[in-house]
């Protein structure tokens, strides 16, 4: 008798564990560590981003992102930049844990580290979920002046944590 009850009872939880993906019209709040490279890997920096993003489809969100980063450069007093971007992600629907994800942004950096210019960038990453709502992530962007060309870009990474409400 009590291996029935906790098999029907373990059966009806059974949809309670079940991951939920975003879909349509849900937000998602992401917080990362991040660290940047320039092409020649000569110059680095440490920061942190925040973003803000809308599901307008099930696998399309558009987000701003805000990023600042401090450097202690040789010989000098500290530095700091940052950069402000909007873009857009496409999510692959692989299952309800592993999310894949590229997309491109586009924003201005400014700061004591960059020339203050408008910037575009190219990214990828992954979205494991440990729940319903909460996930980790870990992405690359590749981070280049408008001005200037595509080879003379950065390389920005992020480990972080998201909460998808």
């Amino acid at each position: 008798m009590l291996r029935k009850f906790l098999f029907v009872g373990v059966v009806a939880l059974l949809p309670s564990l079940a991951m939920a993906v975003p879909q349509t019209g849900d937000w998602e709040l992401a917080l990362n560590g991040s660290g940047s490279s320039n092409n020649d890997f000569d110059s680095h920096s440490i920061g942190a981003s925040g973003q803000l993003g809308y599901y307008f489809q099930d696998q399309m969100e558009v987000y701003v992102r805000q990023s600042a980063n401090w450097a202690d450069a040789e010989g000098s007093d500290s530095i700091w930049n940052g950069s402000t971007r909007v873009g857009l992600d496409y999510h692959f629907a692989i299952d309800d844990m592993w999310r894949p994800f590229i997309g491109a942004n586009i924003g201005y950096a400014y700061g004591d580290l960059v020339d203050d210019s408008w910037i575009a960038s190219l990214e990828g990453g992954v979205k494991y979920y440990v729940n319903s709502s909460t996930f980790v992530f870990a992405q690359v962007e590749y981070q280049f002046l408008v001005e200037e060309s595509f080879g003379d870009g950065n390389f920005v990474y992020g480990l972080g944590i998201g909460f998808n409400f």
